[in-house]
Formats: C-alpha cells, structure tokens, sequence
C-alpha cells in the first residue's frame, strides 16, 4: 500500500545507520524512501498560518531508537503523527517511541551503553528483524499477485468454454 508513496525512515547516532539501510534496502525493492532529512524541514513542509503544513501524502515512518527517548527522533515523529503517518519502531525499551507509534518491535530489551567491550547487538537484530519482516511483506506481495494474475487468467479460460456456466458470486478457486 505504502509503494507508490514516500517513506521515511529516521534515527540518531547509530540507528542513523539502521534507519540507513532501511531506506536503501526498502529503495531496491522500488519504494521511495528518505532518511537524514528531518521531518520538519522545509523542503517537505511550508509553513501556513500557525502551523506547518504537509505537502505530502501520509505515509510510513520507521523510527529507529534504542532508547526510544531521542528526541530528534521523538519530533520527526510527532510531526508525521500530526500529519497523518503511520509509525512503525524499532527500539530496545518501553518507551515514549512505543507509546507514540502504531506498530512497535521492542528488540533485545536492555539497558546497554557503549562503554567498555560489552558487545551491544541491538542494531544487528533491528536489521534482521526488519529483514525478516520486509522478505515476508514481499514474499505477499508476489503470492498476490502471482493468485490474481491466474484467477484472471482460469476466469478467462472458463468463461469460453460452452458447457461452463461462470457465476462469480459462488465460484472460488482459491
């Protein structure tokens, strides 16, 4: 539903890089999508009397935060909210992201910092979290339209052959 509309994907620090190759790996499979740019700047939205308003068609924002606290995070997406984006986060907490999106995967929740040689696989499993999840919407997408392109075509077939009376209301073939 979200293929022929912009996407946006955000992040700070290194869920800049998450959100990154999101928006690469969502662009190979011919979505539009957009990260490092905020969601308030100018070059999306103008100003109009008291408040900003979109020139875009509401979409899909995917938000990336460990801490789901980030606030250049929290503000890109309170502005798509107000303008009638979907939310999906990634983030490792119960959080204020959590509360403000439509769909949330809270993954590997801990409270890991980068110090020392602790090894912080939060990133690494948002990436295959949202691999699994972008292989599954695609693999649906194809079944799809794979079912509607040999529905069409055994509708076809069956409405020439002379003994066959086709009644499409109680007729299914899947």
């Amino acid at each position: 539903a979200h293929r022929n509309r912009k996407i946006f994907a955000v992040g700070m620090g290194f869920a800049e890089h998450v959100a990154a190759y999101m928006v690469h790996r969502l662009s190979i499979c011919g979505f539009t999508v957009f990260n490092s740019v905020h969601f308030y700047d100018y070059m999306i939205f103008r100003e109009q009397g008291e408040g900003m308003v979109s020139n875009l068609e509401p979409s899909l924002m995917l938000a990336v935060s460990q801490s789901g606290e980030s606030n250049i995070v929290l503000n890109d997406v309170t502005r798509a909210k107000q303008q009638g984006f979907k939310i999906i986060a990634f983030t490792g907490a119960d959080s204020t992201l959590v509360r403000m999106s439509d769909v949330h995967f809270i993954i590997n929740e801990t409270k890991q910092a980068f110090v020392g040689d602790m090894p912080n696989t939060f990133f690494g499993k948002v990436i295959i979290a949202f691999e699994e999840l972008t292989g599954e919407y695609l693999r649906r997408q194809r079944e799809a339209a794979e079912n509607k392109i040999c529905y069409t075509q055994m509708k076809n077939t069956l409405r020439v052959l002379p003994c066959y009376n086709w009644d499409s209301k109680q007729t299914r073939f899947f």
